[in-house]
C-alpha cells in the first residue's frame, strides 16, 4: 500500500518539550526510549560532576533551547538528574513556565533529599517510564535487573514529596498486552496521569521490539477507559487514531507537540479528519508490519483528555 500524503503543519503547542541531551547509559536510540534505561550498577550519583562529561548538550545549550514563554515545560532526553546542572536547569525552566515536568527512570528519586531538592529548584511534576506491568517484563525490556523496583520506589517518593506524578507506559512487542494491568497497578500509587507511548523506532538491530500499530490499539483503548473511569489525565502518542476506537476521543493525541521527533514518523493520511492529531506510521514500523488496519478516519475529532 502506498504511504499517505503529507499533511499540513500545525501551530506550535503551549507545551514545550525540551531534550536536555543528558547522559543515557545505554545503547538504545532516543526514538525508542523516552527517558533513558535505568542506571546500571555503579552509575553516577545524582548531580555528580561526572554527568557533565557524558552529556550531549551543555547547560548553556539547554538554556538556549528553552522558550521565551510556555504554560508547561517538559525536560526529557536522558537522565537530567545525572548531570551537575540539573537544579539550575529546573530553576531556569520554572522562571518561564508555571509547570515544569521532569522525565526520569525513577532510580534517583528514591534517594534521600533528591525529591525535595528538585521541588525547591522548580519541578512541579515527574513522569517515570515503565516498560511493563511486572518486574519480569519491565526488567526484560530495560535489560537491567531490579530496575522495576527502583522505578516504583522513585514514583512513590515523588508522590510523597508533593510532586504531581505520571507514568510513561512504553508500548513494545513484549509489553503492550500488559498495559491495562500496568495502569491498574499504578493507580493505587496515586498517579495523576499516564502517557501511553508507542516508540517510532528504530530499535536495537539484533532484537526488534516494535509491535504492529493496529495490534496495540485495543489495549490502548482499554487503558484509556481505565484512566477515564479513575478521573486521571491521559495522553496517547505515537499511535494513529484509526488504530483506536473510544480512546481517540478520551485522550490528547498530539505528536505535533514533539516537532523534534516528528521527522521520525511518516505523514498522516491527507484525507483523514484526525490528521492534525495523528502520529502517522513510522517508516520502520511500516516496513516491518505494513499498513494493515490503518485507514483514514471520517469522524470529527473530539479531544476531552489532557496530559
Amino acid at each position: 500500500m502506498t504511504p499517505p500524503e503529507t499533511a499540513p503543519a500545525a501551530a506550535a503547542p503551549a507545551v514545550a518539550w525540551i531534550d536536555s541531551g543528558s547522559p543515557c547509559p545505554h545503547p538504545w536510540s532516543p526514538a525508542v526510549c523516552p527517558v533513558c534505561s535505568p542506571w546500571t550498577e555503579g552509575a553516577a550519583e545524582p548531580f555528580d560532576r561526572a554527568g557533565a562529561q557524558t552529556a550531549q548538550l551543555t547547560a548553556a545549550q539547554v538554556l538556549q533551547a528553552l522558550p521565551a514563554e510556555a504554560s508547561k515545560i517538559v525536560l526529557r532526553g536522558g537522565e537530567l538528574l545525572q548531570r551537575p546542572e540539573a537544579l539550575e536547569l529546573l530553576t531556569a525552566a520554572r522562571r518561564i513556565a508555571p509547570q515544569v515536568e521532569l522525565w526520569s527512570n525513577g532510580a534517583a528519586l528514591a534517594r534521600p533529599g533528591v525529591v525535595q531538592a528538585i521541588r525547591r529548584a522548580g519541578a512541579t511534576a515527574v513522569a517515570i517510564g515503565l516498560w511493563g506491568d511486572s518486574p519480569e517484563s519491565h526488567d526484560y525490556a530495560t535489560g537491567v535487573p531490579g530496575s522495576f523496583a527502583r522505578a516504583i520506589a522513585g514514583l512513590k517518593a515523588a508522590r510523597q514529596g508533593g510532586l504531581r506524578t505520571a507514568v510513561i507506559a512504553v508500548l513494545l512487542r513484549p509489553t503492550y498486552r500488559g498495559l491495562p494491568s500496568l495502569l491498574q497497578k499504578s493507580l493505587p500509587l496515586g498517579i495523576d496521569a499516564a502517557l501511553l507511548w508507542a516508540p517510532p523506532g528504530p530499535d536495537r538491530t539484533a532484537h526488534p521490539l516494535l509491535a504492529p500499530m493496529a495490534a496495540i490499539g485495543p489495549y490502548v483503548d482499554a487503558g484509556v477507559r481505565i484512566l477515564a473511569a479513575a478521573g486521571k489525565g491521559c495522553a496517547v502518542l505515537g499511535i494513529a487514531p484509526c488504530a483506536l476506537a473510544t480512546a481517540a476521543a478520551a485522550a490528547e493525541i498530539s505528536p505535533l507537540a514533539q516537532p523534534d521527533r516528528r521527522a521520525a514518523r511518516g505523514a498522516p493520511c491527507a484525507a483523514c479528519t484526525w490528521r492534525d492529531h495523528c502520529a502517522g506510521q513510522p517508516p520502520l514500523r511500516a516496513q516491518l508490519h505494513g499498513w494493515t488496519g490503518l485507514v483514514a478516519r471520517k469522524d470529527a475529532p473530539v479531544l476531552t483528555g489532557r496530559w
